[in-house]
């Protein structure tokens, strides 16, 4: 009997690239680490990863997803909505835009839309000097940027395990959200955050 695919089966290139824009972030922005020891920290956290992933229980499935921060919150997107991470050095706004989009960013001869997830919320703000990063999202056929301080690691999760928080802030709509990872990481569904924006759009 021939072996079904694996769910990892797409994953290292994944993890490859990511983790490659994750240490040249890093080194731009001047963090103080040793970055043969970071690689090998990030490589070790790759086969943590993929051996939870073959020890898993057939109904509590894995979900993989990038974990980051934007100001004092925490969030995760699910992988298969990334397509990667750069380092915010500028953006333009766009004047007569929703409050939540602070403008755009060129991303690989493209323009995207540069989304706020604190403004979307109605999360008290920290200022501009945090966003250090933005993250290329594909969701629902379209593409954005989204705003954040740190990206944090590569990170997986039973789905069983992820909880429904028992009060969500009056911004945040139930669906947004795939369920709470480590007590207070929101790991979100990014096609119900687009459908929404286009929805908030065309009022």
């Amino acid at each position: 009997m021939e072996n079904q695919p694996s769910e990892l089966e797409n994953l290292p290139p994944v993890w490859d690239r990511l983790r490659e824009r994750l240490e040249q972030m890093r080194a731009a922005l001047g963090r103080k680490s040793d970055p043969e020891a970071r690689a090998k920290k990030l490589a070790d956290r790759a086969r943590l990863v993929r051996h939870q992933a073959g020890t898993a229980e057939p109904t509590s499935p894995l979900v993989f997803f990038l974990a980051f921060t934007k100001g004092r919150e925490r969030y995760g997107i699910p992988l298969e909505y990334v397509l990667e991470v750069q380092a915010l050095d500028q953006f333009s706004p766009v004047p007569g835009a929703p409050a939540s989009i602070r403008g755009v960013v060129h991303w690989r001869g493209a323009v995207l839309a540069l989304l706020d997830l604190t403004i979307l919320f109605e999360v008290t703000e920290t200022g501009l000097s945090d966003l250090h990063a933005y993250v290329v999202v594909e969701a629902a056929g379209k593409r954005l940027a989204l705003a954040v301080s740190v990206v944090d690691d590569i990170l997986s999760a039973p789905r069983a395990q992820l909880k429904m928080a028992p009060e969500l802030p009056r911004k945040i709509a139930p669906e947004w959200v795939v369920g709470v990872h480590d007590e207070n990481r929101l790991v979100l569904k990014m096609d119900e955050i687009f459908k929404h924006l286009e929805m908030s759009s065309k009022k």
